[in-house]
């Protein structure tokens, strides 16, 4: 006589999907835990309709809006400004649509009450081949070698010099 170990092997693969899920939640966790522990670094996450679905709190101190204020609002509503809003929209799209990805480079946004900031801003798709991918912005806030033409970069001295 033979036993069927077809319970066994759907109890086994109940057991691996839970562990994975499990996983994948402390991942996940993790993740969020990395992303609000780096100093001065203000990280947004935003959906493939440029909604924010992830903005830590150094987003909240450098833009001026609190994270309830910001989530489920528009990228270019909050920080993007006027002029800009056309390029980063389509840039975006281009991302979601045709996987070309959003260069880092010097960009001066805006905060709450439109003023100037200046950031290095890094992008990185994840889920970019899935339905609902989510773009992050992790931007780093520079001082005052940024010039306040949204086009040219004045590079710090440092980097002007003949080596």
């Amino acid at each position: 006589m033979r036993l069927s170990t077809e319970p066994v092997r759907r109890l086994l693969s109940r057991f691996r999907r839970r562990e994975v899920a499990t996983l994948s939640r402390s991942g996940e966790v993790r993740f969020r835990e990395l992303l609000e522990s780096l100093p001065n670094i203000a990280v947004q996450g935003y959906d493939r309709n440029r909604q924010v679905v992830y903005w830590n709190e150094e987003s909240a101190r450098l833009y001026g809006y609190q994270k309830s204020e910001a989530l489920g609002r528009r990228l270019e509503e909050l920080i993007i400004p006027i002029d800009m809003r056309e390029q980063v929209i389509a840039l975006h799209e281009a991302w979601i649509r045709e996987g070309r990805a959003i260069p880092a480079g010097r960009l001066i946004l805006h905060d709450r009450a439109c003023r100037p900031v200046p950031v290095y801003s890094y992008h990185v798709m994840l889920g970019d081949l899935t339905r609902d991918p989510v773009m992050f912005c992790v931007d780093v806030p520079v001082g005052s070698e940024i010039s306040s033409s949204r086009s040219e970069w004045t590079p710090p001295a440092s980097e002007l010099e003949a080596p």
